[in-house]
């Protein structure tokens, strides 16, 4: 993602329902949004230190210890990671419907997490439902 690209919503022209991320970066908000069957909040949160070039520390997947699979710190010398979860895309309608948390990480999107969204994207109409599905 371009950095100077603070919002990556891919396929949102479909509604449904994706994985989010929203990370902190050079004091920057970015806001990433994928198909939540095809994707982990770590991979994604992986894929965006991938490609702006950002080093970052490992661990092991807390909830796979089966499976151990080295994910992403949630935060690093350059980067946060401030919220996590799923979201429903209503693309007609731009409402967007925030709700679960991260099973790679168990974050949720906060209160804070939400108003910076809600600041990156003024046009749509913003709902955080932390509780639903767990």
């Amino acid at each position: 993602m371009n950095p100077s690209e603070r919002v990556k919503i891919s396929n949102t022209e479909i509604s449904g329902e994706y994985k989010a991320v929203l990370i902190r970066f050079e004091e920057k908000d970015y806001f990433i949004l994928k198909e939540a069957s095809k994707n982990l909040h770590a991979y994604i949160l992986r894929d965006f230190l991938l490609e702006n070039n950002i080093g970052y520390k490992t661990r092991k997947n807390r909830l796979s210890p089966s499976f151990e699979v080295d994910i992403p710190e949630l935060e690093g010398e350059k980067y946060k990671v401030i919220g996590m979860g799923k979201v429903e895309i209503f693309h007609d309608t731009k409402k967007a419907n925030f709700y679960g948390k991260s099973l790679d990480y168990g974050l949720p999107f906060s209160d804070e997490s939400i108003s910076s969204i809600k600041n990156l994207m003024k046009d749509w109409e913003i709902s955080n439902n932390p509780g639903f599905f767990e």
